[in-house]
């Protein structure tokens, strides 16, 4: 069997079409993620006990990645105040596991977090990361306070 150099080159120039041209897009993506973030407030309060409902708009040009829900202390990063939320442990309130969003464009994020009745009180941070296929990320933070029963 001979080699066809030109059938080679042919099909070089054709594989774009052939749906391989999104790898250079995504390697050249340099636009961050996009959240809109409708629930919660920028600063609010929850009983322990309770949950907290987060509805964001989870957006990129090419392909979403994932996300990660973040909650600290007073701004202090501590396994022991953050397994307190069903998060930590990435399940919603309910119990279920966090939805996926690898290889989606766009994603609506419904959940509530469940704040376990022996929450520490105090004040909280929760971050809401993004994270878009070609490794850019975008950020947002919501405050809020634990209070007793």
């Amino acid at each position: 069997m001979r080699f066809n150099s030109k059938l080679f080159i042919c099909l070089l120039t054709f594989l774009p079409l052939f749906g391989f041209s999104d790898v250079s897009q995504i390697q050249t993506d340099k636009i961050s993620p996009k959240i809109i973030l409708q629930s919660p407030e920028t600063y609010f309060e929850v009983k322990r006990g309770k949950t907290i409902h987060v509805n964001a708009h989870l957006q990129d040009n090419y392909e979403l990645e994932s996300y990660r829900i973040v909650i600290r202390k007073g701004g202090i990063s501590s396994d022991q105040y953050a397994d307190a939320f069903s998060t930590y442990h990435l399940l919603d309130a309910d119990g279920n596991a966090l939805p996926t969003i690898l290889g989606l464009k766009t994603f609506q994020l419904n959940l509530d977090i469940k704040v376990d009745d022996k929450a520490v009180v105090g004040d909280y941070n929760l971050f809401l990361y993004l994270k878009d296929k070609a490794g850019n990320e975008k950020m947002i933070e919501r405050f809020f306070n634990v209070c007793c029963h």
